[in-house]
């Protein structure tokens, strides 16, 4: 969880849940308490190399100091053990200089220090959720150094501290002028083989892999076996018919409408660790009556768009997709990436990828998903360097093919977009980059390029850490000589909300819902405390009431169900909402 993702809690109070429990001088509800140095507070001085536990209770703040000089290094991990904490740090003047809270409980929290000045630095912990009534966690000084002197050096420093060898890590490299300037590979693969990462092991790129799919498509369209504007039905007649044709740019674009099968899928009860295939999306996709809105007319992000491409990819050139690139983009550009095809097969000096949950690691299954087009593709730091060298010099493809990936779409009116042919076009501290993120299972992948500055930087890991993509940009900013960032500070207060209303009448919803779509079924019945939406794989998922006829449920999945009526006024059916696939339709077959 990250700290800006703002305040939720309970319907009870923590003034409640804790009775006199309450520091005199901190007020449960305020920001303040995370973000104020409690000065006056008892301080641990904390040793090089050695563990502290504690618990914090309710609204309690502990503080623990290190001893710095101008111009030092130190890093103090903090472990999650039993809750979720918030570190905020403060230097020697009592000035907050960082507010760190990049995943939640089971996870370890890295607190990265540059003393500036001479004096105590504090570590201020307190619990994330206003709510909760305890958490455990463990805090140790495991570095305290000279800091370095150049990028490289620092960067150095900054992977030391945030990855040990002995655990899941990372690989990262920075390119200018297509020449290395800094490579590092850190940590373990294969942890339970203690197998090493090197340049050579390969990382599912989860959406990274667009920019494949989006380059194969364009070496087509310049071969003048695809158009850009033609309806993707061409290829792929199975596709509905919609009142406006789909064409490849809406694909290509994020501008198709096409729902986004995970939240789909998530529905059906599949998980991606279950092995998603392309011909199992294109199934669905067949299925579809209604779309998020009228291609060309908005942008949304769709997984659902980039396997349809390359589904048409396969067609055109009448080879499997991953052949196809494996034969005329990889090889030719001096990569040994794979696109998986097999949900069951393996992938040869692949890392595995792991949920770094304290106090055991664990394995994250969901490696084996092969949705090709919209991810799915495993590539080494090795491969990624030479795919960035082929973006500088067109090794293959052609200067026609670079131009037509170098720039972003535009919906049907003509407004510009900051997307298109699968990397997204955006600016940083007023540095313009294009690139993209990707996320599968414990995989976390940056790919991105500074062009005013002729700097691309690749980021990768395998340790399952939200707090990977910041930890990419901290390096970025290292070689683009960007400065830290002033602190952000979240806005307002918490005022905990009052009780979900219970549903009236709940045998008005109750009964079973099919979905034409998704060939899946829930049955909506009364659980005593209101109404519960079962499935035969996803089990129970309680149902709040948010408004009339509408609930809300704490599944990714299913995050808003609207019931919709017919012309007597009875319950005809139910929609399921998502950010991404919108109004999938249930209807009641049975009461």
């Amino acid at each position: 969880m990250c700290f800006w993702r703002v305040w939720s809690g309970a319907a009870v109070s923590l003034f409640l849940l804790l009775g006199e429990g309450l520091a005199a001088d901190l007020d449960p509800h305020s920001i303040s308490r995370f973000v104020t140095s409690r000065s006056h507070l008892p301080t641990t001085a904390l040793a090089l190399g050695e563990s502290q536990s504690a618990v914090l209770r309710g609204p309690d703040v502990h503080r623990y100091g290190v001893e710095l000089s101008a111009g030092q290094f130190a890093s103090v991990h903090l472990s999650q053990t039993g809750g979720n904490v918030v570190a905020a740090l403060f230097d020697p003047d009592g000035q907050l200089i960082d507010l760190v809270d990049r995943n939640g409980a089971g996870f370890v929290e890295t607190i990265d220090v540059f003393a500036k000045k001479t004096g105590t630095y504090v570590v201020q912990t307190a619990i994330f959720e206003w709510t909760t009534p305890a958490a455990a966690y463990a805090i140790s000084l495991i570095r305290r150094e000279k800091a370095g002197a150049s990028a490289e050096a620092i960067a150095d420093q900054l992977l030391s501290s945030w990855y040990d060898r002995s655990r899941p890590g990372a690989a990262v490299a920075v390119i200018k002028g297509g020449r290395v300037v800094f490579q590092r590979t850190i940590g373990l693969a294969d942890v339970e083989q203690g197998i090493a990462i090197t340049a050579d092991t390969r990382f599912d790129l989860a959406s990274v892999a667009k920019q494949f799919t989006a380059y194969a498509v364009a070496m087509l369209i310049d071969r003048g076996l695809i158009g850009l504007d033609d309806d993707a039905r061409r290829y792929v007649p199975e596709l509905p018919q919609f009142a406006k044709p789909i064409t490849i740019r809406h694909l290509l674009d994020h501008t198709s409408g096409l729902r986004d099968w995970d939240a789909a899928f998530g529905l059906m009860g599949v998980k991606i660790e279950d092995g998603v295939t392309k011909a199992q999306i294109i199934e669905w996709v067949s299925r579809q009556k209604e779309l998020n809105f009228v291609p060309g007319s908005a942008q949304e992000y769709s997984n659902t768009g980039y396997n349809v491409l390359a589904e048409i990819v396969t067609r055109v050139t009448r080879q499997p997709f991953e052949a196809w690139v494996r034969q005329n983009v990889f090889e030719p550009a001096g990569m040994s990436a794979i696109a998986n095809g097999d949900a069951h097969g393996s992938v040869p000096a692949k890392a595995n990828s792991y949920m770094r949950v304290l106090p055991p690691l664990r394995l994250w299954s969901g490696n084996s998903t092969a949705a090709a087009g919209s991810s799915s593709i495993h590539a080494s730091l090795n491969d990624l360097v030479a795919w960035v060298r082929n973006g500088e010099s067109g090794k293959v493809g052609n200067d026609r093919v670079l131009a037509m990936v170098g720039k972003p779409g535009q919906l049907d009116d003509g407004t510009k977009i900051d997307y298109g042919f699968g990397r997204w076009f955006r600016e940083r501290k007023g540095l313009r980059y294009v690139g993209h993120l990707g996320l599968c299972a414990g995989y976390r992948i940056s790919l991105r390029r500074f062009p005013e500055r002729d700097l691309t930087f690749i980021y990768m890991t395998n340790d399952g850490n939200d707090g990977s993509y910041l930890r990419g940009e901290a390096i970025e900013n290292l070689f683009l000589n960007i400065p830290p960032e002033a602190v952000q500070v979240p806005d307002g207060e918490f005022t905990p909300p009052e009780a979900a209303p219970k549903p009236t009448h709940v045998s008005d919803y109750e009964g079973v819902y099919y979905s034409d779509e998704l060939h899946t079924s829930y049955e909506v019945r009364g659980d005593g405390r209101g109404l519960a939406a079962y499935h035969a794989i996803n089990g129970a998922i309680p149902l709040i009431l948010a408004e009339s006829d509408t609930f809300r449920s704490e599944q990714w999945f299913m995050p808003r169900v609207a019931f919709i009526r017919d012309n007597r006024n009875g319950i005809a059916g139910f929609r399921v909402s998502t950010e991404s696939a919108r109004n999938m339709l249930f209807r009641r077959v049975s009461k």
